[in-house]
C-alpha cells in the first residue's frame, strides 16, 4: 500500500488529503499535526466567519502570477463543487466572497473533517515532526521509524497566533528538508503609523487607500479604513499590508507611507471648489466648525490641527483640498502587527515545480499552501491558494502513482 505523509493538518493539508482519499482510496494518507487538534487557523478566517474562497481569483492577485497559474486552474467553481460535495452550504457576498452559510468557519472544518474521516484518512494530532530523511529509494522516513511514500508539507506559519508568536515555524522545517526560505514578514495586517492617531481610535472612514514604498507607488485600492491606538487597520488597509510585506522579503525598507484619499470620487480642484462653496454659504463658520457635516467630530478636529487651521481662507481651503486627497501617514517600520492573518514569504519559489508543486531538491516531497512564499490580497484569496495547491498537489502525487514511478 502507498503510504501517503502530510505534514500540518490546516486547510492545505486536509483538503489534499481528502482529494487524494477520493480519487485514490487505496492509498495510506495520515495527516500529521502538532497541536491537539486540526484546522486551528481555518477557524481563524474572516473573523471567524470563514472567508473561503472569491469569485475574482486570478494570479494577479498574488505576489508571483506565474507561479500560481497552474493551481489556480482550481479556481472558485472547482472550490464550490468540493464544497458541495462536503455537504457544505455556502453564500456569495457582494464583493464576490465565499462564506459558509452558516457564516462560521467550524462549519467548512467541520465537513472537512468528516468527509475525511468518512474516506479513511487519519489524523494524529499532538505528533510533531522533529526528525527527516529520504533513504535510496525515495522514501521518507519520519521520526526514525516511520516509512512514507510521499510527503506533503504543509506546514503553514504562525500567523494568527498574536504577537509573541514567532512570525513562522518554517526554518526548522525547511532545515529538514534541505529547502531555503526567503526573509518572512507579517501580511494581511494592520500598518503602524508614526503620526499620533489615538484620538481617532476607533473611527471608520471609506474612502482609497495607497502604499508607497521608498517614493513608488505599489498599489491603491478602495475600502474601509479603521484606525487604532497607533495604526490604521481595516480592509483596505490589509489589502496595502500585502504589498509592504512583499517589499519587506524583497530586500530593506527605508521608508514608506500610506496615502488616503478622502474623496475619490473627485478632483482635487473639485473637493476645492466644494470647500469654497461651503464657506461662501457659511462665511461664518469658524475652523473648529467648518468640517460638521463632511466628517465626524474627531476627524475634523484632527485635520484642524494636523493643518494648525485658525481661519479659513483661500490659501486654507486649497491646503485641505490637497490633504483630503492626499491624507499621508508615515509607516512606523518597526511595527509589530498583531494577529496577521498571513505571513509573506516562504519557501524559495525556483525549488519547487509550479506544474506540481513537487520539490526539485527531493523526489516525492511536495510542498503547498502558505509554507511557498506565495501570499495573496485579503478576501478569501489566501485560504483559496490552500485548496488550490492541495488540490493540485493529491492530483500529481496521483498522476505519479498512477504511472508507477
Amino acid at each position: 500500500m502507498t503510504r501517503i505523509a502530510i505534514i500540518g493538518g490546516g486547510a492545505c493539508g486536509l483538503a489534499s488529503a481528502n482529494q487524494l482519499k477520493r480519487k485514490n482510496p487505496n492509498l495510506e494518507v495520515v495527516v500529521m499535526e502538532r497541536n491537539p487538534t486540526v484546522g486551528k487557523k481555518i477557524l481563524m478566517t474572516g473573523n471567524s466567519k470563514g472567508n473561503l474562497s472569491n469569485l475574482h481569483i486570478a494570479p494577479e492577485a498574488y505576489n508571483d502570477p506565474e507561479f500560481v497559474k497552474p493551481a489556480l486552474l482550481y479556481g472558485p467553481k472547482e472550490f464550490l463543487a468540493f464544497a458541495k460535495r462536503l455537504g457544505l452550504e455556502t453564500k456569495i457576498d457582494e464583493e464576490g466572497r465565499i462564506w459558509p452559510y452558516s457564516e462560521s468557519a467550524n462549519s467548512y472544518l467541520d465537513v472537512l473533517r468528516l468527509s475525511n474521516r468518512e474516506l479513511g484518512v487519519i489524523e494524529l494530532t499532538n505528533y510533531e515532526v522533529f526528525a527527516f530523511e529520504q533513504n535510496a529509494k525515495k522514501q521518507f522516513i519520519i521520526n526514525g521509524t516511520e516509512i512514507y511514500d510521499y510527503v506533503v508539507m504543509a506546514t503553514g506559519s504562525n500567523a494568527g497566533y498574536g504577537p509573541k508568536a514567532p512570525v513562522t515555524s518554517l526554518p526548522k522545517m525547511i532545515k529538514s528538508t534541505g529547502h531555503s526560505y526567503t526573509k518572512l514578514a507579517p501580511s494581511v495586517c494592520p500598518i503602524g503609523v508614526q503620526e499620533n492617531v489615538r484620538s481617532l481610535s476607533g473611527l471608520h472612514i471609506k474612502c482609497g487607500a495607497s502604499i508607497f514604498v521608498d517614493g513608488n507607488k505599489k498599489f491603491t485600492t478602495l475600502g474601509e479604513i479603521q484606525f487604532k491606538d497607533d495604526a490604521l487597520s481595516g480592509i483596505a488597509i490589509f489589502e496595502l499590508s500585502s504589498f509592504l510585506a512583499r517589499a519587506f522579503v524583497q530586500g530593506p525598507v527605508s521608508h514608506a507611507d500610506v496615502e488616503l484619499d478622502l474623496f475619490p470620487d473627485q478632483t482635487e480642484k473639485a473637493v476645492a471648489a466644494m470647500l469654497k462653496a461651503k464657506h461662501e454659504l457659511l462665511p461664518e463658520r469658524q475652523a473648529s466648525e467648518f468640517f460638521v457635516g463632511l466628517f465626524s467630530k474627531m476627524i475634523g478636529l484632527y485635520i484642524i490641527n494636523r493643518l494648525k487651521l485658525q481661519e479659513i481662507t483661500e490659501a486654507s481651503i486649497t491646503e485641505m483640498a490637497h490633504l483630503f486627497k492626499h491624507f499621508r501617514f508615515a509607516v512606523n517600520l518597526d511595527y509589530h502587527a498583531t494577529n496577521n492573518q498571513v505571513v509573506s514569504g516562504g519557501v524559495r519559489l525556483s525549488e519547487v515545480n509550479n506544474l506540481t508543486l513537487e520539490s526539485k531538491l527531493f523526489p516525492h516531497l511536495y510542498l503547498g499552501g502558505e509554507v511557498l512564499d506565495i501570499d495573496g490580497l485579503c478576501g478569501g484569496y489566501n485560504l483559496h491558494f490552500a485548496f488550490a495547491s492541495g488540490s493540485l498537489i493529491a492530483d500529481s502525487i496521483n498522476e505519479r502513482i498512477t504511472n508507477h514511478d
